[in-house]
This record gives structure tokens, C-alpha cells and sequence, in this order.
């Protein structure tokens, strides 16, 4: 049996490891998180000289990696606000004007409008508007929006084989002023991931699976990323 001292001194050892590792871990991520921008700020067809500026941005820009450790936190975060991919029509149903656009509200008006015993079903009923919408809109000479008719058949494939462990970070940010006085219980807005946010939020109301901890990287703006993104007032 080991002595008293012994054990003391493993256990100080064993502090100082898990304290390495941990720094370790946070420089890690950190260096994942800038790969993980650079490579979308690539897809995003920047130039060589925006994709420097990019670079640069991405560098200087601070971060926070959270953890939503209760299924109320991930409920409400806010959806994306998003007439030009959904359609006046969806748009009205799903997140109507100057009501709250959490996960949990945009869930249950989901529920109430569109018949369905599964996230499946509700998601493919979502889908197949959508689609027809597209059609319409293309028939009658409005803006292609090929690619924003094909929105839900994402969330129709991420549902496919979905595991609450496999979700991935999700991107977020501080809300906006209107944001925070149209949803008082938001807490941030996604900034990306609304499609896996909520295909998990879908499960969890049809309890499909026990909630899992969602983890998050917070910044002030991503407009250094995405050339649409808003940045909250100091």
C-alpha cells in the first residue's frame, strides 16, 4: 500500500498533467477553430487578397468556447431570421413578425402547422413546400433560388443518422437589440448551424433522444467569415 505521502504526491502529479493538458487542449482548439474558419472563408470564394484580410481577421478576433449544459439554454437560441431563403409564405408560418424565434417556439409552430408523428415527417413536409415554393417562384420570374429550395433536404439528411454526440460546435454570437426584444428569452443568436440545431431540437421535443450538452464558439461578429452576418451594438 502506498504511503500517505505517496498518494499525495501522484495526486499533485495527476493535477499538474490534467493542467498541461488542458492548456494544451485550449491551444489545440484554438488552432482547429482558425482551420476550421480559413477553410470556410475558402468556400466562400474569397480572393486571394479578402482571403489575407480573412486570415488576418480571423487571427485578431476573440472567441469563447462554451458549453449549454441544460436542454433550456440550447432551446433558446435564436433561429435565423431568413425571408430570402424560406419564402414570405414558410417565413409567416415558421418565425411570423415580432414573434419570439427561439429553437423551442420555431419547434412547436412547426408542430402545430404540419401534420406529422416524427422530426422526419415534419421535416419532409417542410421540404416539399419549400420545393413547390421554389417552383412558383422560379414559374413566375423572381429571383433563382435553386439552392435555398433544397434548405430542409438538408435537415432531412442530418436527421437521416442523427446522434446528439456527433452535432459539432455551433457559432454564435450576442443578440441584436430588435433580436432581444422580439425573443426575451434568447440567450444567442446561431450564427452557423441553424440546419443541426434544429433537426436537434425536433428530436428532443419528439423525445427521441435524452438531451447531450451542446457546445458553442462565441464571438462578437463573424462578418469576418460570412459576409452577411450583423454585429451587435457595444
Amino acid at each position: 500500500m502506498l504511503s500517505i505521502e505517496a498518494t499525495e504526491a501522484i495526486g499533485e502529479l495527476n493535477k499538474s498533467v490534467r493542467q498541461l493538458n488542458w492548456h494544451l487542449f485550449v491551444r489545440n482548439r484554438r488552432c482547429i477553430l482558425n482551420r476550421l474558419l480559413l477553410e470556410n472563408a475558402r468556400k466562400n470564394n474569397l480572393n486571394a487578397s479578402c482571403r489575407q484580410a480573412a486570415r488576418r481577421n480571423i487571427e485578431k478576433a476573440v472567441y469563447f468556447h462554451r458549453t449549454l449544459s441544460t436542454k433550456d439554454a440550447f432551446f433558446n437560441l435564436v433561429w435565423m431570421d431568413a425571408v430570402n431563403i424560406l419564402g414570405v409564405q414558410l417565413y409567416n408560418k415558421l418565425t411570423p413578425k415580432d414573434e419570439p424565434r427561439t429553437l423551442k417556439n420555431v419547434v412547436e409552430r412547426m408542430r402545430e402547422r404540419y401534420r406529422g408523428d416524427s422530426p422526419h415527417e415534419i421535416l419532409s413536409a417542410l421540404n416539399h413546400e419549400l420545393s413547390l415554393l421554389g417552383c412558383v417562384n422560379e414559374y413566375i420570374g423572381e429571383r433563382n433560388t435553386s439552392e435555398n429550395n433544397k434548405w430542409f433536404s438538408a435537415c432531412v439528411a442530418i436527421n437521416g443518422t442523427f446522434d446528439p454526440r456527433l452535432i459539432g460546435e455551433l457559432w454564435v454570437r450576442d443578440l441584436l437589440a430588435d433580436e432581444s426584444k422580439q425573443s426575451p428569452a434568447g440567450i444567442y443568436y446561431i450564427e452557423d448551424g441553424s440546419h443541426r440545431a434544429l433537426v436537434y431540437a425536433l428530436n428532443l421535443v419528439f423525445h427521441q433522444t435524452a438531451y447531450v450538452p451542446v457546445n458553442v464558439y462565441w464571438c462578437r461578429s463573424w462578418k469576418h467569415i460570412f459576409s452577411w452576418a450583423e454585429e451587435p451594438e457595444r
